[in-house]
């Protein structure tokens, strides 16, 4: 097998080398310019990622923020964030109790993260609240109807 010749020009003094001049490009012998660099990954992006889970992909999603208009103005809110706005709004609007207990559930259940530990929709299904918590938001909605209208001409 033949030995390949260095490249002509000598990199650190900038100089041709009188007896490197020989390489020949061709076949099998890319020009020195191409080939692998000293210090340089040959790889530099590195190896692709593996896909990614059901709780990677829904903390990304439900944590991108996006523009929303609120009160005229704009803001960049979570997705998960205008999703929770928008049923305390309905809740607020309607008093239905089902609102109050999903949002309740996701407060128990986001503490880790935009997502939390959430196992799927098995987890939001409705529990029968207690005694104490009918009257207090039997309590809640009484009070809300009626400062509404007296708000309302």
């Amino acid at each position: 097998m033949t030995t390949r010749k260095q490249h002509p020009i000598d990199i650190a003094s900038g100089q041709e080398d009188p007896q490197q001049s020989e390489y020949e490009v061709g076949y099998g012998r890319p020009p020195r310019s191409s080939q692998f660099q000293k210090g340089r990954s040959g790889n530099p992006k590195g190896r692709p990622k593996g896909a990614k889970n059901v709780a990677t992909l829904v903390s990304e999603k439900f944590g991108a923020k996006v523009p929303v208009r609120e009160g005229g103005r704009t803001k960049r809110m979570s997705k998960s964030e205008i999703g929770i706005t928008k049923l305390a709004n309905r809740f607020a609007e309607t008093g239905d109790v089902k609102i109050l207990l999903a949002v309740h559930k996701l407060q128990e259940a986001g503490s880790g993260g935009p997502a939390g530990n959430l196992a799927g929709p098995a987890s939001l299904s409705p529990v029968e609240p207690s005694q104490t918590d009918k009257a207090i938001l039997q309590w809640f909605i009484e009070a809300n109807r009626s400062s509404d209208q007296e708000e309302t001409p």
